[in-house]
């Protein structure tokens, strides 16, 4: 075994020659030493005279023996082939870097470490190659060790012992691999990589954790290493919470999908008791648990934290570190009352950044931001939907969208009922409800209370979805059935009844307030016969929507120029984290331009605007691949709207789609009493759309929906419908 012996060293002139010494008195001779100083400057080995000053460069040359050791070495009778290397790093940078500079100049096959303020004993090599040649199939092994701190020997804890075999569960808690112990084949270093250098300490912990994942680790038990400390410059000294570094690995293998099921599941739970430990921690040590913070104090810093912590990618126990945190925990002349006061300011401005910028109006605003109940909902979504049962309505039971949707589902239980009502109780999620409509089908669209009115009129042509999107509305029904309206007749006299009464006005029309227009025809058929009716109204203009690509039954419908198919579109991101089950954007893009080819006018709606870090440049590609694909004077409309929601879908979103980021933007409660980006955002977000769309044309129609008059005006987008 030709065994590379690696030493990183950082300002330890006197310990180092030590440890170099321990390597050159083994009874079994190294490949070679190589020693990192890594930037100790004038007090490293190099500077001190300790040990010679080539990089690179063999000083012990003779392959037979040491033929003139260094002035002042201890080293045993001169039998070593051995070669020292000094390597030299003109700045510090770690000694997961240093040890990695180590392994890429090292020609053993088989690597050994040497912490410079340790030492072996001079039978180590010997032992655990012995081990190895016993053991041929185990790739690693560690040696016991004894522990030397402040000159006197210690005995560690029980929970210190060094296992062998399969270590990676125990390994989760804490280091139980030392480096100073170890000998690993360079096979292993190929396989999970190098020491993390992102890491300023337990970058061992990572590296073991990584080895014991896919191998056995061998156990030589005699105390063969001299583990010394207690000095000053240790880093575990100057590092406090070294969980937060075996944090970062923990999470940092979980992403890396290495590990098999049983072993994800634990480290899940070990992340957990960390994480759990380390704010424990944070609120020790700032004192915050002393405060006696209040039941809606509480609520209300927790729900700050988190969303600060999730938004950020970080933990809750970084954002109790922060500095400003920690100055107003530690004024002593500021009462515990007065710090509480102070602490929600901080988290406040740290949450709302932009809005927090208003001063006064901030405040005002936030005060009637409340911690959301929190809830325990679980996302049923499936990619393609079956009901679990029919229940029909008797007067409908002829009726062509009921005999429709019973040749889809040819194997469904169906029930028949005298009555369907939703408010009626002992329906359940997954039925579908087949009723008659027995209030209107025809309304104004309710727009929302204090914001300009887009002049809209909507269908209600039954309620349920198969897509998920995050943000929408609907999960406020969660344990709604599907419900289909059958009596199409006496929607299309609604509709008819309406036109004529009102000749000389031009009217929106527009299906599918709690439904997909398209998607829902997959289960009712309904556009085939509402389209050509409903079109022979010359004052009504009748716009499907949708995020479905699957157009065709519309392609050969007649319209009579009356029709507009729109798509909801949004970027890339957006569509693949929050719009679940819904056509991509190319496949939407692309529908749209088949309908065009058909006659039909196209409508855009950029609904909802998400404001993330690539917003603006996501939303820009999008922008430019509508234009290239569909023809300007075929777009009836573009319609702008920035998110919003009910306060009461916020913890549903939290709970049912744990993964989106949508509930964590500057959000606050607007003039209607929805949650909507801070309006300095949804402004910018509008000049930027609008610029985008009018650097292609300048005459289709756009409009906001659901702000108010004021901000419509001011960016020049009052539609004239």
């Amino acid at each position: 075994m030709k065994i590379s012996v690696i030493i990183p060293t950082y300002n330890r002139a006197e310990l180092v020659k030590k440890a170099v010494e321990s390597v050159l008195n083994q009874t079994y001779p190294p490949y070679e030493i190589i020693v990192v100083d890594d930037g100790s400057g004038p007090r490293g080995p190099v500077a001190a005279g300790y040990i010679p000053s080539v990089l690179g460069s063999e000083i012990l040359r003779s392959r037979g023996a040491i033929s003139s050791p260094p002035r002042g070495w201890n080293i045993s009778t001169p039998r070593h082939p051995s070669v020292l290397k000094t390597l030299i790093n003109k700045e510090n940078k770690g000694v997961a870097a240093a040890r990695n500079i180590g392994i890429k100049e090292s020609k053993g096959d088989w690597l050994a470490f040497l912490d410079s303020d340790d030492y072996w004993l001079p039978e180590k090599l010997e032992k655990q190659v012995k081990f190895h040649a016993e053991n041929t199939d185990i790739l690693i092994s560690q040696t016991d060790e004894v522990w030397i701190r402040n000159g006197q020997r210690i005995n560690p804890k029980k929970y210190h012992a060094k296992p062998e075999g399969d270590i990676f569960e125990l390994s989760l808690a804490r280091c139980l691999v030392s480096p100073s112990a170890v000998v690993l084949n360079r096979k292993l270093l190929d396989t999970v990589g190098l020491f993390d250098e992102s890491l300023p300490v337990c970058e061992d912990y990572d590296l073991w954790l990584r080895i014991s994942s896919k191998y056995l680790v061998g156990l030589v038990k005699d105390k063969l290493v001299i583990k010394t400390g207690g000095h000053a410059d240790q880093l575990s000294q100057k590092y406090w919470g070294m969980d937060r570094f075996r944090v970062m690995s923990l999470k940092k293998l979980l992403k890396d999908g290495c590990l098999t099921a049983k072993q994800e599941k634990v480290v899940k739970q070990k992340l957990k008791e960390k994480l759990t430990i380390l704010e424990n921690g944070a609120l020790k040590r700032g004192k915050l648990a002393n405060l006696k913070l209040s039941f809606s104090y509480r609520r209300e810093f927790e729900e700050l934290i988190e969303e600060i912590a999730v938004r950020d990618n970080i933990e809750r126990f970084e954002v109790l570190e922060a500095p400003e945190i920690q100055a107003v925990l530690g004024h002593e002349k500021l009462s515990a009352p007065q710090k509480i006061k102070k602490i929600k300011e901080v988290l406040l401005v740290r949450r709302y950044p932009t809005y927090a910028k208003t001063g006064e109006a901030f405040s005002r605003q936030l005060k009637i931001l409340n911690p959301f109940p929190k809830t325990k909902i679980t996302s049923t979504f499936k990619e393609t939907w079956a009901p679990s049962k029919i229940i029909i309505e008797k007067s409908v039971a002829k009726e062509p969208i009921t005999k429709n949707v019973l040749s889809k589902f040819t194997s469904v239980p169906v029930e028949y009922a005298d009555e369907v009502k939703l408010k009626k109780t002992g329906f359940k999620t997954g039925e579908l409800l087949i009723a008659k409509q027995k209030g209107r089908f025809l309304k104004k669209c309710p727009c929302t209370p204090k914001h300009h009115s887009c002049n809209y009129y909507v269908l209600n042509l039954g309620i349920g979805c198969t897509f998920n999107c995050t943000y929408c509305f609907l999960h406020h029904y969660m344990n709604t059935p599907f419900m289909v309206y059958a009596n199409t007749a006496g929607l299309i006299d609604e509709v008819e009844e309406f036109s004529l009464r009102n000749p000389d006005k031009t009217f929106r029309i527009g299906s599918g307030e709690f439904v997909d227009s398209v998607g829902f025809d997959e289960l009712t058929g309904l556009n085939q016969t509402l389209i050509p009716t409903i079109s022979r109204n010359k004052n009504i203009l009748f716009e499907v929507k949708t995020k479905s690509r699957r157009i065709e039954h519309l392609l050969n419908l007649e319209h009579n120029n009356r029709v507009v198919v729109s798509w909801s579109l949004n970027t890339e991101k957006v569509i693949r984290q929050d719009e679940q089950g819904a056509a991509p954007l190319k496949e939407r893009i692309e529908a749209a331009r088949l309908c065009e080819e058909a006659g039909y006018k196209i409508g855009f709606h950029f609904d909802p605007l998400i404001y993330y870090p690539s917003w603006e440049e996501d939303y820009r590609q999008v922008v430019s691949r509508l234009f290239e694909h569909v023809k300007a004077e075929n777009i009836a409309w573009i319609s702008l709207g920035a998110l919003r929601f009910n306060p009461s879908l916020k913890p549903i979103i939290k709970q049912k789609f744990p993964h989106s980021r949508l509930v964590y933007g500057e959000l606050v409660p607007g003039a209607d009493g929805k949650m909507r980006y801070f309006i300095a955002i949804r402004q910018k977000m509008f000049e930027a759309l609008m610029k985008f769309i009018r650097s292609y044309s300048t005459e289709v129609p756009v409009y906001l929906c659901m702000e108010s008059k004021e901000l419509a005006k001011q960016m020049g987008v009052i539609a004239k419908f």
